[in-house]
């Protein structure tokens, strides 16, 4: 039985565990509860090409934002599938950004290890740090119970979420529903 074992310590690499306990219990609201809404602002990133960017700065475009770090084996397989879409959505105005956020939280990162990753996972599109997680807290981590960091966001031309997936991975329906629906959005005129 070491199946299961593995299993759970897989999950608890990508569980959000370190996330903080809510000052108040809420209902944790379903991913459904965040799709047609606006997306928040990034908070306190560093990208790691040095060049900055805001939501409002990429309207226009769709966005497909990933959360992610380095010590979930999901994020890692998830990796090539993100590169995919990049690769082949991009000249028809898909952005993909990729937002590292260190484990555990509070875990001092330097930005030469996080480009070594990226790297080594062969990832081409923007990366930024979210260091103190301030970001994936924002969109994510407080807005419910959440099992995943690894979550992924679909914003429209307009900066509305139009899909959520919870992580940790995109199983291959979900990666088909994802890029069914990244078409749909890239055919949405401006």
């Amino acid at each position: 039985m070491l199946r299961p074992a593995v299993l759970a310590l897989a999950l608890a690499a990508c569980s959000a565990a370190d996330a903080p306990e809510p000052s108040a219990p809420e209902p944790a609201p379903s991913t459904t509860s965040l799709i047609n809404t606006p997306a928040r602002e990034f908070t306190d990133l560093e990208w790691l090409d040095g060049h900055s960017r805001t939501l409002a700065g990429l309207r226009g475009q769709v966005v497909l934002v990933r959360f992610w770090t380095d010590t979930c084996p999901y994020c890692r397989r998830t990796a090539p599938k993100l590169k995919q879409l990049d690769d082949e959505l991009r000249a028809r105005g898909l952005t993909v950004l990729g937002i590292y956020h260190p484990k555990p939280r509070g875990r001092p990162v330097e930005r030469a290890e996080v480009t070594s990753i990226i790297r080594e996972w062969g990832l081409e599109f923007p990366i930024a740090l979210d260091a103190g997680w301030s970001t994936l807290d924002a969109w994510w981590l407080n807005t419910g119970e959440r099992d995943a960091t690894s979550a992924s966001f679909l914003i429209d031309r307009r900066g509305v979420i139009r899909h959520v997936h919870p992580g940790p991975e995109f199983s291959v329906a979900e990666y088909a529903a994802l890029h069914a629906k990244l078409v749909a959005l890239l055919a949405e005129p401006d």
